[in-house]
Formats: C-alpha cells, sequence, structure tokens
C-alpha cells in the first residue's frame, strides 16, 4: 500500500534518499558536509540520473514525516536527512535542546516496555539522536 497521494516512483526516490544520505553517502562518493548536506547537483549526476531537481523538491514537500531539508547555500541547492544518519562524520546537525517545553513529548514503542521506562527512565543506547513528536495527538500507531 502506497502513502497517500504518492506514485510508486516518489516512494522510490524517497527511500533512495534517505539511503544515500543517511548510510552511503561516503560510499558513493558523495561530499557531505559535517551538517549532512549535499549539493543536489551532485547526488542527480552521481547516484540518482534518471531523476530531475523538481522530483526531489517534491520529494522532500510532500513527505508526511519531514525527512528532508533543501536549503540554497551561494546559488547552491542543498539537502540533508533529518535524522538517524549511521554516518559517525555527521555529527553537526542542528538539534535543539530543550529544557523546558509546555506540551508532551511522545516516542513511540512498544507497550511491553512501559514498566521499565517509567522506573528507569528513557536509556539512549547505541542511536545518536531519537525521534520524539509534540503531543500524542499527531502519534499514529503502525502495530
Amino acid at each position: 500500500m502506497l502513502p497517500e497521494n504518492r506514485s510508486k516512483d516518489d516512494v522510490i526516490l524517497g527511500r533512495k534518499l534517505s539511503y544515500l544520505l543517511r548510510h552511503a553517502a561516503l560510499k558513493e562518493g558523495l561530499n557531505i558536509k559535517l551538517d549532512g548536506f549535499v549539493a543536489v547537483s551532485e547526488l542527480l549526476s552521481k547516484s540518482l540520473q534518471r531523476y530531475t531537481v523538481d522530483d526531489i523538491k517534491r520529494i522532500v514537500e510532500t513527505n508526511n514525516k519531514k525527512r528532508f531539508t533543501l536549503k540554497t547555500i551561494n546559488g547552491v541547492l542543498e539537502i540533508k536527512a533529518n535524522q538517524s544518519h549511521s554516518i559517525p562524520e555527521i555529527n553537526e546537525l542542528s538539534f535543539k535542546v530543550l529544557e523546558y517545553v509546555e506540551f508532551d513529548i511522545v516516542h513511540g514503542t512498544f507497550f511491553k516496555y512501559w514498566t521499565k521506562i517509567k522506573t528507569e527512565g528513557f536509556i539512549v543506547y547505541e542511536k545518536k539522536f531519537y525521534s520524539l513528536c509534540k503531543g500524542i495527538h499527531r502519534f499514529t500507531p503502525k502495530r
């Protein structure tokens, strides 16, 4: 089943972008900056030859999980994955540390872990970052 309003080609391109930007940029010979950005023109010329700038922009704009960011610096359009990088060199991601919030913050997990989380707290393991949502109203269980 395809995500709402997305073609099979868009789903495939979104997955390719996620893989390249989060895990395989160095292996593919892409020049990835410490903040995770890669020039779109380089992606299109090296790894995604059958796609266009408009295809990339459409994926970024229509991705319901906001997985990517586009920016233009000195006339060069760049893209990055916003989360879950496994490339160790990508260490200058722009995450905002919140000391206090006036809303609920939710991390989706299995209910069987809830007792342990209540008693031991949220333990950070091997991942560098964890995805959180603002408020329970945005959480849609997939399990």
